[in-house]
């Protein structure tokens, strides 16, 4: 379904709403996508309602990143969505080892989630040598803003098929 919507395009942020009202709307879409992701409407509605810690809005985004990888992801992807969620950055060279599965498969999981625009990637020089390190994350606005923008999508579509379908 996202690849109908043109995942790896990108997209900058901007939308201009709160976080926490932006987390409920997206979440709400993703619940009507994956019923499974449904039980993560009501914090992110709770949180538009009352004021919310950084720490219980983070816990909503990350409630937002599993329904997505949920919905739309396989497996591997889940798995490093799950790691991202745990640790505020990923070494490239410390994933395959703390996840215990085969490289390609990592690599091919953050390249999607790369490509999608979900997950972000930085490249620092460590020494003198040029040796670099690649470090991941999930930018949690750039993730929600990359979400809204394919449910909206989404949406659009579906109404073209519909109209179609008349």
């Amino acid at each position: 379904a996202l690849a109908a919507v043109g995942f790896g395009q990108g997209l900058g942020s901007g939308l201009g709403l709160g976080l926490a009202l932006a987390l409920a709307v997206a979440l709400a879409v993703a619940s009507a996508a994956a019923p499974a992701a449904s039980a993560a409407v009501a914090p992110a509605m709770a949180a538009v309602e009352g004021r919310k810690t950084k720490d219980e809005v983070l816990a909503i985004a990350g409630e937002l990143v599993r329904a997505v990888g949920a919905a739309f992801y396989q497996d591997p992807v889940q798995i490093v969505l799950d790691m991202l969620l745990r640790f505020d950055y990923l070494r490239g060279d410390q994933v395959n080892r703390q996840l215990g599965i085969t490289g390609s498969k990592v690599q091919e999981a953050i390249e999607e989630l790369v490509a999608d625009g979900l997950l972000k990637r930085e490249e620092f020089n460590v020494d003198e040598r040029g040796h670099s390190k690649t470090f991941y994350y999930i930018n949690f606005r750039h993730f929600l803003d990359v979400v809204a923008f394919r449910v909206y999508m989404m949406q659009q579509v579906l109404k073209q098929r519909h109209r179609n379908i008349r």
